[in-house]
């Protein structure tokens, strides 16, 4: 894999329970309970750095702005569903239901790639 590919999934896949380090040295991503090895080892803590994860605001707002670009009758559907009860559950039902659930995935990976290439170019 890829290091942008796995930026990609650490980022969209890090949470309060999964965190992911980044070893700028080696170029490996590690979860929380690893890297928390790796900082005790003065050679290779100094190169580790938490990689970003994705924030529910920010998820949010990228299924907004998802939304605002279907057609006028999804774009509604898709806002009543952030509107509700259980906002991204409903969210993604409806993008089942309206068979746009592989648009979504693909314009969320189109997402986190810039923001991890970003970062990734900032970070070395």
């Amino acid at each position: 894999m890829q290091v942008t590919e796995a930026l990609i999934e650490a980022f969209l896949n890090g949470n309060d329970e999964i965190k992911y380090m980044f070893n700028q040295k080696t170029k490996e991503i590690l979860i929380s309970e690893e890297s928390e090895i790796g900082r005790d080892d003065n050679d290779t803590g100094e190169f580790l750095v938490p990689i970003p994860q994705m924030t529910s605001s920010e998820a949010y707002d990228l299924m907004v702005d998802f939304a605002k670009k279907q057609e006028p009758e999804v774009t509604q559907r898709l806002i009543d569903a952030l509107n509700g009860k259980k906002p991204f559950r409903s969210f993604k039902d409806q993008i089942r239901g309206q068979e746009i659930e592989q648009a979504w995935y693909d314009y969320e990976n189109d997402y986190a790639k810039r923001k991890m290439s970003t970062w990734l170019e900032h970070s070395l």
